[in-house]
């Protein structure tokens, strides 16, 4: 079984740091530099989807309003 640590920094502006547990240890996952950019239904603030790829091939989203 595989988990994902996120750790979150208090500055809500910063990224977190996250990281892949697996059975054999912990992998850094590494954070794509462009995120995307989606309003839902037309309305509200724009969220922001950031993706954090693990070394074995997973994938984690994190999603923050701007």
């Amino acid at each position: 079984m595989t988990d994902w640590l996120v750790d979150r920094p208090i500055d809500a502006r910063a990224f977190p740091t996250v990281r892949h547990r697996h059975p054999n240890g912990t992998l850094d996952a590494v954070r794509h530099h462009t995120p995307t950019v989606v309003r839902e239904l037309g309305q509200g603030p724009e969220m922001e989807r950031w993706t954090y790829m693990c070394p074995c091939g997973d994938v984690w989203t994190l999603e923050r309003r701007r």
